[in-house]
């Protein structure tokens, strides 16, 4: 008998040292995500320190659609999200190669992650002051070419690539890694072999490296997009949005509609939106990997 319940348990056993992990899963993830959409479906007021909810089915969804500013800020994310990592992944793969060739590496792996180590709110704060109209550092170099003061935030013309310059410092260094991590897992007669049948230079690279690299840089493109579709941080300190709506993002939106004006089920509709986005981007990413896989077998 004690054999038996011993045997059961330990066949058992697996699935309990789960069990904890799944049901803060269930309390933290999927209960939110449950009741955020309930919430997107309702009319939401505040009364008496309570939230009085009335429902309203797809009614905040549809004037999410119809609501110009969100138009405006789906628009900026995209744009933002596109920029920043295609300019990151160019600029991170040319620094690998680079960095691939030198045999101590470790100081400049080390330089080039630390601005991905600095937080968000803290790298926003520290391009505010570089990019402050009298005295940040920005403009001391313009002045020093001979070129005339900019108010980078202040215009609504080149305050969302002034952001973009500041996410891509940040995140460089992020797809820098697994990218040289990815060129040095490479086995050198593969090299080798390419330069005797006469590959060299961007031959090598277009035809050699880049085919071996795909599985590595979509997953950081899947990465990098995913946490560019969350940005906020950066964007609160530097600008909030402004001038205007010149910088208006979807998580800054939601922001704003929740807190400031609390049309909670309307933000709550967004934040749906948006979580659908991201997910729509992960599973396509992922299927995408799944075929390069197979295609390598």
């Amino acid at each position: 008998m004690n054999h038996k319940i011993f045997r059961y348990l330990n066949n058992k056993f697996k699935y309990l040292t789960i069990l904890p992990v799944c049901i803060l899963l269930i309390m933290f993830t999927f209960y939110p995500l449950v009741r955020l959409f309930y919430t997107s479906l309702n009319f939401v007021t505040i009364e008496g320190g309570k939230l009085v909810e009335k429902w309203i089915g797809l009614n905040n969804y549809i004037s999410v659609f119809q609501d110009k500013i969100f138009r405006i800020a789906f628009f900026h994310t995209l744009v933002y999200v596109f920029t920043s990592v295609s300019l990151e992944i160019i600029i991170a793969f040319l620094l690998a190669m680079l960095v691939s060739n030198i045999k101590k590496s470790t100081f400049y792996r080390t330089i080039f992650i630390i601005p991905f180590l600095i937080p968000p709110v803290v790298n926003g704060t520290m391009w505010r002051l570089m990019y402050n109209p009298h005295y940040g550092l920005i403009n001391m170099i313009n002045n020093f070419l001979g070129l005339p003061y900019q108010y980078w935030l202040s215009n609504s013309s080149t305050a969302l690539m002034g952001i973009v310059v500041a996410s891509v410092w940040q995140w460089c260094g992020y797809s820098f890694l697994l990218l040289l991590a990815g060129l040095q897992s490479i086995p050198k007669n593969v090299f080798e072999a390419a330069k005797i049948d006469g590959a060299n230079g961007l031959n090598l690279i277009i035809r050699i490296i880049i085919p071996i690299l795909k599985p590595i840089i979509l997953i950081t493109l899947m990465f990098r997009i995913i946490y560019a579709f969350k940005a906020f941080g950066l964007f609160y300190v530097l600008t909030g949005g402004g001038p205007g709506y010149s910088t208006e993002i979807l998580n800054t939106y939601i922001q704003k509609v929740f807190m400031t004006e609390q049309r909670i089920g309307f933000g709550s509709a967004a934040s749906v939106i948006s979580i659908l986005i991201i997910g729509i981007i992960a599973i396509g990413f992922r299927k995408r990997l799944d075929l390069e896989g197979g295609k390598m077998k």
